[in-house]
């Protein structure tokens, strides 16, 4: 690539000497840690592609996402903008390596870079393939971009993303050779340029989705929507792939709802939560002042905290169950506060394909006023045995406008076809919309946190635990 690049954090890049010795990825993204938090981007063909929407009224960060998961399980450590994502579907290496520039004119700190697969069956030569992904990191590495690198993923043998046995052998021996590269083997290092205390970060993220005891190398059941593009589970474990090797560089951080004062305050605390009413700071969950709301078939039960709103959404089976229970004192280590416990049990008949079992507040004005750059963000606990969860996503809506915008995180994705499987295990996590800027017309925010439920065969829980929510203004 012509001209000289100025990388985004060139000074972290340099030896405090002033050499033009380069720092290791792991002196490198210390400083950056120091400095200002690492922005992430992704770079790849329909499996990244899929990580996110920005179309129309909608902005979603999708559970089919790996930088979504990262985010969900690092407590949001990462910063990743919509427009970030330079998956394009169906693209080869050598497409993707002509939108380097793009990745870089956008100035990430951290790049995932996933690609390969295309080339896989479209039976691209094993030396083109390494030689337009040397192109990539090289490109940048230089730009002062760090590539954390994820081989190709498993695919099946047959169906309608099918793989032959030659095309899975060449499929092996370019993950091989990446992994030999990014380990810093000396001939692969210097055929390819590279600096060996400069390099990219490779991580293994096949183990969790491969099937060992199969002949022809099939992926897992579940970890796959098509045989090729993962489900939310499959992503899930990708991601955790990736944070066990992030996490000794980026610590997880906690959800930002410091206490009972931070609110806003025009004169002393502008970012402050805005779910407010005077000083009463509704994000902590407290109290049982909060409403169950009746829907055809299903009366809740329970207790919901104050100026809160529990009810299933969407559903119409007559056997299924909505719980609600307060947490007082916490028991996530805390010692103290409160939480709001959300079981939700399918049974009965006459279900939909999906329920939608929300906790909700409507009609969140604040002091908002259109211009206003806002998002919001809510930790869980998933507990138990959850079954036939099809997603945990948070989103605002606004009210008001003739085209009312619409942010999600933790996004089911209904385009992409395809039957999602959630990660039906135990964990904890953080969800954060992407900010939207208030339109003209603005009169209030939806608001909520939603277990969103597979119902096709009426069977299916989930036990979930909110706490900790704040909607909050970009200063």
């Amino acid at each position: 690539m012509g001209g000289t690049i100025v990388p985004p954090y060139s000074r972290q890049l340099i030896a405090p000497s002033g050499s033009n010795t380069m720092r290791s990825p792991r002196e490198w993204l210390t400083d950056i840690r120091a400095v200002n938090g690492p922005v992430l981007a992704v770079l790849g063909d329909s499996i990244s592609a899929r990580a996110s929407t920005l179309s129309g009224t909608r902005k979603s960060y999708n559970s089919i996402g790996i930088p979504t998961w990262l985010n969900i399980l690092s407590g949001q450590r990462f910063n990743f903008p919509l427009a970030n994502n330079f998956g394009v579907s169906g693209d080869r290496i050598d497409q993707i390596a002509a939108r380097v520039p793009n990745v870089i004119a956008a100035r990430p700190d951290i790049c995932l870079v996933l690609a390969g697969t295309n080339d896989i069956t479209q039976n691209t030569p094993l030396a083109t393939m390494q030689s337009g992904m040397t192109a990539i990191l090289r490109d940048l590495l230089d730009a002062g971009i760090l590539p954390i690198v994820i081989p190709i993923l498993p695919r099946v043998t047959s169906g309608g993303a099918s793989t032959t046995g030659a095309q899975k052998r060449r499929l092996a021996s370019f993950n091989t050779w990446l992994a030999e590269l990014c380990y810093g083997r000396a001939d692969l290092v210097a055929a390819a340029g590279l600096t060996p205390r400069r390099l990219p970060i490779f991580v293994e993220t096949r183990r969790a989705l491969t099937d060992y005891t199969s002949a022809t190398g099939e992926p897992l059941a579940g970890m796959l929507l098509d045989g090729l593009h993962p489900t939310a589970q499959g992503v899930y474990y990708v991601a955790t792939a990736i944070l066990a090797v992030l996490d000794r560089l980026f610590p997880p951080r906690p959800t930002t709802l410091a206490d009972v004062l931070d609110i806003y305050d025009a004169t002393d605390n502008l970012t402050g939560n805005r779910l407010i009413s005077g000083s009463n700071n509704y994000g902590l969950m407290a109290g049982t002042g909060g409403t169950l709301v009746t829907a055809t078939g299903l009366v809740p039960t329970g207790a919901v905290a104050t100026f809160w709103r529990a009810a299933r959404a969407i559903g119409a089976g007559n056997g299924s169950t909505l719980v609600l229970a307060k947490e007082n004192p916490r028991t996530d280590g805390l010692g103290n506060g409160e939480r709001q416990r959300m079981t939700v049990t399918l049974g009965g008949s006459g279900g939909l394909a999906s329920e939608k079992y929300a906790f909700y507040v409507s009609g969140v004005t604040s002091g908002f006023a259109a211009g206003d750059v806002v998002f919001a963000e809510i930790a869980y606990e998933l507990v138990g045995t959850p079954l036939n969860v099809q997603a945990i996503l948070t989103e605002i809506t606004e009210t008001g406008p003739a085209s009312p915008q619409t942010a999600q995180d933790g996004c089911y994705d209904t385009t992409v076809g395809g039957t999602h499987v959630f990660p039906n295990v135990p964990h904890k996590g953080v969800l954060r919309t992407p900010p939207i800027t208030l339109q003209p017309g603005f009169t209030g925010l939806n608001i909520g946190a939603v277990v969103l439920m597979n119902a096709v065969s009426n069977i299916g829980s989930a036990d979930i635990y909110w706490s900790d929510y704040s909607l909050r203004k970009i200063a």
